[in-house]
């Protein structure tokens, strides 16, 4: 199904022979709802390159024997078929996201000054989308006590430690306590 410019090397689609779909590395053919989620997918893949009305994919899916509420059936296999190849780009997405609030925080972080405030808001959201992400949570340190913040730092390490504790029953890691033996020095 299309190029290398079109799709990441982990995706793949076989229409012939054994119907099979693989979004990054994983198989998700078998979570489509039922024969009519395989088809819609089928017939959107095949189209792919151009608008699909919804006249054409109820043809598709039901020709002469559409149900009686064919529109409404349709939305719902749509739904229920965006649930399913969604979930792969939303957790894409989400590490994506992750990651980009990392390299933002460290760069505000880095620059100083000004910036400082953008290295606590990122590293804020980073902790609150990635709780168990520790460089979050050191993030989130450093910039509170390079703002001057040294008390907020050191509860910041507070909240990561009884998290961790409490959820994982580990201690954070040494470069976290060594952050915070630095702030209490």
């Amino acid at each position: 199904m299309g190029n290398a410019e079109e799709m990441d090397e982990s995706t793949r689609v076989q229409l012939c022979g054994a119907f099979a779909v693989e979004l990054q590395g994983q198989r998700i053919d078998n979570m489509l709802p039922g024969r009519q989620g395989r088809l819609l997918f089928a017939y959107l893949a095949l189209s792919r390159l151009q608008t699909v009305s919804r006249e054409s994919l109820m043809e598709a899916l039901w020709a002469d024997d559409r149900p009686a509420d064919a529109g409404g059936a349709l939305s719902a296999l749509i739904s229920k078929t965006r649930a399913v190849v969604g979930e792969t780009w939303r957790r894409r997405l989400a590490d994506v996201r992750t990651r980009a609030l990392e390299a933002y925080a460290k760069t505000c972080l880095e620059l100083g000054g000004a910036e400082l405030p953008g290295a606590v808001r990122a590293a804020r959201e980073l902790v609150e989308v990635a709780q168990f992400r520790e460089s979050g949570h050191l993030l989130l340190m450093r910039a509170l006590a390079a703002r001057g913040n040294v008390a907020e730092a050191l509860a910041a390490y507070e909240r990561l430690r009884i998290l961790l504790r409490d959820e994982l029953g580990v201690d954070p890691s040494e470069a976290v306590q060594e952050a915070y033996v630095q702030l209490l020095g």
